[in-house]
């Protein structure tokens, strides 16, 4: 995650469902019954599963769920704010 956030520039929120921080991401981590429901919300039923957020528009994307490479993760969000149609 740590590598995400340099490649991206994007902020990387820790919102555990065990309440647990992720060692790194503890003053950017929501440890709180919202975590539950948001992830209730959101159909999560598995983690790692990584959300881009869109605040302006309250808008949630998924980025990726269950482990995967950091490339990959990276060029799934370079293509939705390089592509046209992915804003």
């Amino acid at each position: 995650m740590s590598q995400l956030a340099t490649r991206t520039g994007l902020t990387i929120y820790n919102a555990p469902l065990d309440y647990t921080c992720m060692p790194a991401f503890e003053d950017s981590c929501e440890a709180s019954g919202q975590t539950i429901e948001a992830a209730r919300h959101l159909g999560i039923e598995a983690v790692p599963d990584l959300w881009l957020h869109l605040p302006q528009d309250d808008l949630w994307f998924r980025v990726s769920s269950g482990v995967e490479s950091t490339q990959r993760i990276t060029s799934r969000i370079e293509v939705f704010w390089c592509h046209p149609e992915g804003r």
